[in-house]
């Protein structure tokens, strides 16, 4: 497993969220206090060599599969999630980790990861569309130092442009050897 994104903390009974790749997939998890759940879409090889967009959506107010979140890999929509399915609170006070699981193990991520974006709210099919569809133009805009937004009972999250965990890494000007 590489970590994506994490914001988990190793303070006992406390939750929390990471989005991950596991044997070349990509995989999220969500805790509580009462445990933790993941979820790993199987049907996309993601260390393929190439820049993938992957993005979690989620809004835990909703309850409801479909709209309640989901896992995309380059603007499709391949795995729904029910974020209720872990109902108590996924707020702590660790850090949010970029590339680094909580407990600093040997889960980092292996490659690149460019332009991370959080939002507190649950985006729709368009705007992750448009988002993936920007491609190497990207998204950065110079508008200052970055801060993150709340997001509350787990609020939405979107993660843009990211990849490889496995095999080969592609970068839009050389291919790097990844190690497992």
């Amino acid at each position: 497993m590489r970590t994506i994104l994490d914001k988990r903390s190793n303070v006992a009974g406390t939750g929390g969220y990471a989005l991950y790749i596991s044997f070349g997939h990509l995989g999220c998890q969500m805790a509580d206090p009462g445990g933790f759940t993941n979820f790993t879409e199987t049907s996309t090889y993601l260390a393929d060599g190439t820049w993938h967009h992957v993005a979690m959506t989620l809004n835990r107010a909703t309850g409801l599969k479909r709209e309640g979140g989901s896992l995309w890999i380059d603007g499709v929509e391949v795995l729904p999630l029910d974020p209720l399915v872990r109902p108590g609170s996924v707020s702590n006070a660790g850090e949010l980790r970029i590339g680094q699981a909580y407990d600093n193990s040997s889960l980092a991520f292996d490659g690149d990861i460019d332009e991370v974006e959080l939002f507190n709210r649950c985006l729709g099919l368009d705007e992750v569309n448009s988002i993936c569809l920007a491609s190497s133009a990207g998204k950065c805009k110079d508008i200052g130092p970055p801060t993150l937004p709340g997001l509350g009972r787990f609020g939405a999250l979107l993660l843009t442009a990211l990849l490889l965990a496995t095999g080969v890494l592609a970068m839009r000007k050389r291919r790097i050897p990844v190690g497992s």
